[in-house]
Protein backbone atom coordinates (compact mmCIF):
# COMPACT_ATOMS: atom_id res chain seq x y z
CA UNK A 1 0.00 0.00 0.00
CA UNK A 2 1.18 3.56 -1.28
CA UNK A 3 2.10 5.64 2.24
CA UNK A 4 0.06 9.07 1.85
CA UNK A 5 2.40 11.54 3.36
CA UNK A 6 0.70 15.28 3.74
CA UNK A 7 3.90 17.74 4.14
CA UNK A 8 3.05 19.93 7.39
CA UNK A 9 1.18 23.86 6.61
CA UNK A 10 3.79 25.90 8.41
CA UNK A 11 3.50 29.51 8.69
CA UNK A 12 6.23 30.94 9.66
CA UNK A 13 5.93 34.15 11.47
CA UNK A 14 7.82 37.51 9.95
CA UNK A 15 11.10 38.43 11.40
CA UNK A 16 9.82 41.07 13.49
CA UNK A 17 6.48 39.55 15.68
CA UNK A 18 5.10 41.55 18.70
CA UNK A 19 4.23 39.94 22.01
CA UNK A 20 0.82 39.09 21.42
CA UNK A 21 1.27 37.55 18.36
CA UNK A 22 1.00 33.53 18.45
CA UNK A 23 2.95 30.83 15.86
CA UNK A 24 0.58 28.62 14.00
CA UNK A 25 1.78 25.38 14.57
CA UNK A 26 1.29 22.25 12.43
CA UNK A 27 0.12 18.57 14.40
CA UNK A 28 0.90 15.50 13.16
CA UNK A 29 -1.18 12.38 13.83
CA UNK A 30 1.99 9.19 13.37
CA UNK A 31 1.35 5.89 12.96
CA UNK A 32 3.81 3.64 13.90
CA UNK A 33 4.29 0.04 13.37
CA UNK A 34 6.02 -3.16 14.26
CA UNK A 35 6.81 -5.71 12.85
CA UNK A 36 8.29 -9.63 13.41
CA UNK A 37 10.41 -10.08 10.48
CA UNK A 38 12.30 -6.98 10.51
CA UNK A 39 13.88 -4.53 12.90
CA UNK A 40 12.89 -0.89 13.18
CA UNK A 41 9.19 0.17 12.43
CA UNK A 42 7.75 1.82 9.96
CA UNK A 43 5.50 4.84 9.97
CA UNK A 44 3.29 6.66 8.47
CA UNK A 45 1.80 10.60 9.25
CA UNK A 46 -0.33 13.86 8.19
CA UNK A 47 -0.14 17.42 9.62
CA UNK A 48 -2.71 20.05 9.98
CA UNK A 49 -2.58 23.79 10.80
CA UNK A 50 -3.60 24.54 14.62
CA UNK A 51 -5.89 27.26 14.24
CA UNK A 52 -7.45 28.24 17.64
CA UNK A 53 -11.69 26.46 18.29
CA UNK A 54 -11.50 24.88 14.60
CA UNK A 55 -11.13 21.21 15.08
CA UNK A 56 -8.71 18.68 13.42
CA UNK A 57 -9.95 15.89 12.06
CA UNK A 58 -7.51 13.20 11.54
CA UNK A 59 -8.07 9.51 9.92
CA UNK A 60 -5.45 6.72 9.34
CA UNK A 61 -5.79 2.69 8.64
CA UNK A 62 -4.41 -0.02 7.36
CA UNK A 63 -6.72 -2.38 4.71
CA UNK A 64 -3.70 -5.44 4.07
CA UNK A 65 -1.45 -4.73 7.26
CA UNK A 66 1.49 -3.96 5.16
CA UNK A 67 1.38 -0.22 6.22
CA UNK A 68 -0.87 2.30 6.98
CA UNK A 69 -2.62 5.37 5.11
CA UNK A 70 -2.59 8.75 6.11
CA UNK A 71 -3.92 11.96 5.18
CA UNK A 72 -7.26 14.05 3.95
CA UNK A 73 -9.00 10.18 3.18
CA UNK A 74 -12.06 8.60 4.52
CA UNK A 75 -11.63 5.30 6.31
CA UNK A 76 -12.06 2.14 4.63
CA UNK A 77 -15.12 -0.03 5.84
CA UNK A 78 -12.80 -2.74 5.60
CA UNK A 79 -10.18 -1.64 7.26
CA UNK A 80 -8.52 -4.23 9.34
CA UNK A 81 -7.55 -1.70 11.84
CA UNK A 82 -7.87 1.90 12.04
CA UNK A 83 -8.35 5.44 14.24
CA UNK A 84 -10.42 8.74 14.36
CA UNK A 85 -8.93 11.37 15.75
CA UNK A 86 -10.64 14.98 16.46
CA UNK A 87 -8.43 17.71 18.07
CA UNK A 88 -9.40 20.85 19.10
CA UNK A 89 -7.07 23.77 20.20
CA UNK A 90 -8.50 25.53 23.32
CA UNK A 91 -5.72 27.66 24.02
CA UNK A 92 -2.63 28.23 22.28
CA UNK A 93 0.65 30.59 23.35
CA UNK A 94 4.63 31.08 22.43
CA UNK A 95 5.04 28.15 24.74
CA UNK A 96 2.42 25.75 24.25
CA UNK A 97 -1.07 24.65 23.27
CA UNK A 98 -3.79 22.92 25.29
CA UNK A 99 -5.84 20.76 22.95
CA UNK A 100 -9.04 18.51 23.88
CA UNK A 101 -8.64 15.14 21.82
CA UNK A 102 -10.87 12.01 21.84
CA UNK A 103 -10.06 9.16 19.01
CA UNK A 104 -11.71 5.89 18.53
CA UNK A 105 -10.30 2.42 17.30
CA UNK A 106 -12.17 0.46 14.68
CA UNK A 107 -11.84 -2.75 12.85
CA UNK A 108 -14.37 -3.75 9.98
CA UNK A 109 -16.25 -0.73 10.81
CA UNK A 110 -16.60 -1.53 14.49
CA UNK A 111 -15.55 0.60 17.24
CA UNK A 112 -13.87 -1.42 19.39
CA UNK A 113 -12.21 1.36 21.95
CA UNK A 114 -12.81 5.06 22.67
CA UNK A 115 -11.01 7.38 24.60
CA UNK A 116 -10.89 11.46 25.25
CA UNK A 117 -8.31 13.63 26.90
CA UNK A 118 -6.91 17.17 27.14
CA UNK A 119 -3.38 17.63 27.26
CA UNK A 120 -0.76 20.65 27.51
CA UNK A 121 1.90 20.08 24.31
CA UNK A 122 5.03 21.98 23.88
CA UNK A 123 7.00 21.98 20.47
CA UNK A 124 8.41 19.20 19.77
CA UNK A 125 6.34 16.84 21.86
CA UNK A 126 4.85 13.27 21.05
CA UNK A 127 1.82 12.13 22.86
CA UNK A 128 0.91 8.67 22.73
CA UNK A 129 -2.77 7.76 22.50
CA UNK A 130 -3.21 4.58 21.72
CA UNK A 131 -1.21 0.86 21.14
CA UNK A 132 -3.27 -2.13 19.45
CA UNK A 133 -2.21 -5.62 18.43
CA UNK A 134 -2.46 -6.55 14.73
CA UNK A 135 -4.63 -9.26 13.21
CA UNK A 136 -1.35 -10.91 12.11
CA UNK A 137 0.44 -10.49 15.50
CA UNK A 138 -0.06 -14.70 16.23
CA UNK A 139 -0.30 -16.11 12.64
CA UNK A 140 2.89 -14.80 11.56
CA UNK A 141 1.84 -14.22 8.09
CA UNK A 142 1.66 -11.65 5.16
CA UNK A 143 3.92 -8.51 6.32
CA UNK A 144 4.41 -9.62 9.68
CA UNK A 145 2.90 -6.70 11.65
CA UNK A 146 2.75 -7.21 14.93
CA UNK A 147 1.47 -3.97 16.33
CA UNK A 148 -0.08 -0.26 15.65
CA UNK A 149 0.81 2.41 17.71
CA UNK A 150 -1.03 6.22 17.28
CA UNK A 151 0.35 9.54 18.78
CA UNK A 152 0.51 13.06 18.20
CA UNK A 153 3.12 15.46 16.99
CA UNK A 154 3.69 19.03 17.56
CA UNK A 155 5.54 20.64 15.18
CA UNK A 156 8.21 22.77 16.83
CA UNK A 157 9.11 24.44 13.64
CA UNK A 158 6.65 27.40 13.86
CA UNK A 159 7.42 28.27 17.11
CA UNK A 160 11.17 28.72 16.73
CA UNK A 161 10.34 31.17 14.26
CA UNK A 162 8.41 33.23 16.45
CA UNK A 163 11.44 34.85 18.74
CA UNK A 164 13.80 35.26 15.59
CA UNK A 165 17.36 34.84 17.24
CA UNK A 166 16.82 35.09 20.73
CA UNK A 167 16.25 31.58 20.34
CA UNK A 168 19.44 30.04 19.66
CA UNK A 169 21.24 28.26 22.47
CA UNK A 170 24.87 27.38 23.04
CA UNK A 171 25.47 24.36 25.70
CA UNK A 172 28.82 23.05 27.03
CA UNK A 173 29.07 19.40 28.31
CA UNK A 174 31.68 18.25 29.99
CA UNK A 175 32.06 14.11 30.21
CA UNK A 176 33.59 13.70 33.49
CA UNK A 177 35.53 10.12 34.66
CA UNK A 178 36.87 10.11 38.43
CA UNK A 179 39.93 7.87 38.10
CA UNK A 180 40.81 5.49 40.83
CA UNK A 181 43.67 7.77 41.84
CA UNK A 182 41.22 11.05 42.34
CA UNK A 183 41.45 12.82 39.48
CA UNK A 184 39.24 13.77 36.66
CA UNK A 185 39.35 12.38 32.80
CA UNK A 186 37.31 14.99 31.27
CA UNK A 187 35.99 15.53 27.79
CA UNK A 188 34.36 18.87 26.79
CA UNK A 189 31.85 19.18 23.98
CA UNK A 190 29.21 22.28 22.40
CA UNK A 191 26.19 22.04 21.00
CA UNK A 192 24.37 24.45 19.10
CA UNK A 193 20.39 24.54 19.38
CA UNK A 194 17.34 26.35 19.42
CA UNK A 195 14.28 26.36 21.72
CA UNK A 196 12.40 23.48 21.43
CA UNK A 197 14.45 21.52 18.89
CA UNK A 198 15.62 18.34 19.95
CA UNK A 199 19.38 18.06 19.18
CA UNK A 200 21.81 14.65 19.42
CA UNK A 201 25.47 14.79 20.96
CA UNK A 202 28.62 12.32 21.05
CA UNK A 203 31.56 12.17 23.04
CA UNK A 204 34.55 10.49 22.00
CA UNK A 205 34.46 6.85 22.78
CA UNK A 206 36.29 5.99 26.14
CA UNK A 207 38.54 2.34 25.96
CA UNK A 208 39.69 0.55 29.35
CA UNK A 209 41.76 -2.48 27.83
CA UNK A 210 39.63 -4.34 24.79
CA UNK A 211 36.42 -2.87 26.60
CA UNK A 212 35.13 0.43 25.05
CA UNK A 213 32.04 2.46 26.23
CA UNK A 214 30.37 5.21 24.07
CA UNK A 215 28.54 7.69 25.46
CA UNK A 216 25.66 9.79 23.92
CA UNK A 217 21.96 11.19 23.61
CA UNK A 218 20.14 14.29 23.26
CA UNK A 219 19.40 17.51 24.36
CA UNK A 220 15.90 19.84 24.20
CA UNK A 221 16.17 23.22 25.75
CA UNK A 222 12.79 25.18 27.29
CA UNK A 223 12.30 28.27 28.05
CA UNK A 224 11.07 28.96 31.54
CA UNK A 225 8.27 31.79 33.16
CA UNK A 226 10.76 33.62 34.54
CA UNK A 227 12.99 33.90 31.28
CA UNK A 228 15.79 31.30 32.52
CA UNK A 229 16.20 27.75 30.81
CA UNK A 230 15.43 24.40 31.43
CA UNK A 231 17.18 21.25 29.19
CA UNK A 232 15.63 17.91 28.69
CA UNK A 233 18.17 15.36 28.73
CA UNK A 234 18.51 11.74 27.60
CA UNK A 235 22.01 10.23 27.87
CA UNK A 236 23.08 6.68 27.62
CA UNK A 237 26.07 4.65 28.05
CA UNK A 238 26.64 1.82 25.87
CA UNK A 239 29.37 -1.04 26.22
CA UNK A 240 31.09 -2.75 23.43
CA UNK A 241 32.95 -6.23 24.32
CA UNK A 242 33.81 -6.80 20.79
CA UNK A 243 32.61 -5.68 17.40
CA UNK A 244 29.51 -7.88 17.65
CA UNK A 245 29.00 -7.48 21.26
CA UNK A 246 26.93 -4.50 22.31
CA UNK A 247 25.20 -4.22 26.29
CA UNK A 248 23.52 -1.17 27.34
CA UNK A 249 23.94 0.71 30.17
CA UNK A 250 21.75 2.96 31.98
CA UNK A 251 20.21 6.45 31.42
CA UNK A 252 21.69 9.36 32.94
CA UNK A 253 17.52 10.07 34.26
CA UNK A 254 14.81 8.18 35.10
CA UNK A 255 11.61 8.50 33.05
CA UNK A 256 9.40 11.59 34.25
CA UNK A 257 12.42 13.16 36.28
CA UNK A 258 12.31 16.99 35.65
CA UNK A 259 14.13 19.43 33.06
CA UNK A 260 17.59 20.52 34.45
CA UNK A 261 17.13 23.91 35.96
CA UNK A 262 19.31 26.83 34.83
CA UNK A 263 18.50 29.96 35.98
CA UNK A 264 21.89 32.08 34.72
CA UNK A 265 24.48 31.87 32.18
CA UNK A 266 26.81 30.70 35.14
CA UNK A 267 24.60 28.00 36.24
CA UNK A 268 26.58 24.48 35.66
CA UNK A 269 24.44 20.94 36.79
CA UNK A 270 26.03 18.05 36.86
CA UNK A 271 24.56 14.79 36.32
CA UNK A 272 25.76 10.97 37.49
CA UNK A 273 25.27 8.11 35.82
CA UNK A 274 24.77 5.19 38.46
CA UNK A 275 27.77 2.81 39.42
CA UNK A 276 26.81 -0.79 37.59
CA UNK A 277 27.32 -3.60 39.43
CA UNK A 278 28.07 -6.07 36.61
CA UNK A 279 31.69 -7.34 37.35
CA UNK A 280 31.83 -7.42 33.21
CA UNK A 281 31.72 -3.77 33.04
CA UNK A 282 35.11 -3.57 35.01
CA UNK A 283 36.82 -0.34 35.34
CA UNK A 284 33.95 1.36 33.78
CA UNK A 285 31.48 0.26 36.51
CA UNK A 286 33.36 0.97 39.21
CA UNK A 287 34.67 4.51 38.31
CA UNK A 288 32.29 7.41 39.03
CA UNK A 289 31.27 9.18 35.70
CA UNK A 290 29.18 12.07 35.18
CA UNK A 291 28.28 14.95 32.63
CA UNK A 292 28.25 18.68 33.27
CA UNK A 293 25.75 21.05 31.92
CA UNK A 294 26.01 24.72 31.33
CA UNK A 295 23.78 26.51 28.81
CA UNK A 296 22.81 30.05 27.43
CA UNK A 297 21.16 31.94 24.50
CA UNK A 298 23.16 33.09 22.17
CA UNK A 299 23.09 36.88 21.90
Amino acid sequence: MVLNLLHALLLLAPPHVTAAQVPRPALWLATNTSHADRPGSGSSASAKPVDLLRPLSFVTYSASMCGFSAGDIAMNPNAELGWRVTVLAKSSTTENVILSVTWSRERHGKIEARGASEVLMRPGDRMPLDVADTPEQHSWKGCGMTSAEVELQLEPVAFNNVRGPANRISTDMWLVRRLPNGQEQTEQINVRSVINEEVPFYFTDLKSGELQMSVLGSIRARTRDNGGLALELSAYRYLQFSPGSVQRGFTSLPPGSKPLVFDTEDDVVSVEFPLSPNPAWKDFGTQPMSIRIKTRRIR
